[in-house]
């Protein structure tokens, strides 16, 4: 079951479109992310979803584990770390053809 979903009290059939969302019995196209799908058919969604949708469910919601808090956490810092590489290296291409157009203007 995916973090922010709850489990249906009943499983619904889910038909897959072409456009990779699902369509339910009642006609409602959802994204996958929404869903939680087992063999076809769903069995947890969002809460708020299950909530519009009036749908049954069953026990609580399931909120992210300590080890998915500190795996978001370490993705998060990798982003940081390649974001300011990707700066220094710039900051270095520009320091870089600053000084050589500095040559380059001397010997004109």
């Amino acid at each position: 079951m995916k973090t922010g979903h709850i489990l249906l009290k009943n499983q619904i059939k889910a038909i897959k479109t072409p456009f990779k969302d699902y369509e339910l019995p009642n006609g409602s196209l959802v994204g996958k992310a929404h869903l939680t799908i087992r063999k076809g058919f769903v069995v947890a969604m969002n809460y708020n979803l299950a909530k519009q949708l009036l749908l049954e469910t069953v026990g609580q919601i399931k909120y992210p584990t300590q080890s998915e808090i500190i795996k978001d956490i370490d993705n998060y810092n990798k982003i940081l770390e390649q974001k300011a590489a990707i700066k220094r290296q710039a900051n270095m291409a520009v320091a870089i053809l600053t000084k050589n157009s500095d040559l380059l203007n001397a010997n004109l």
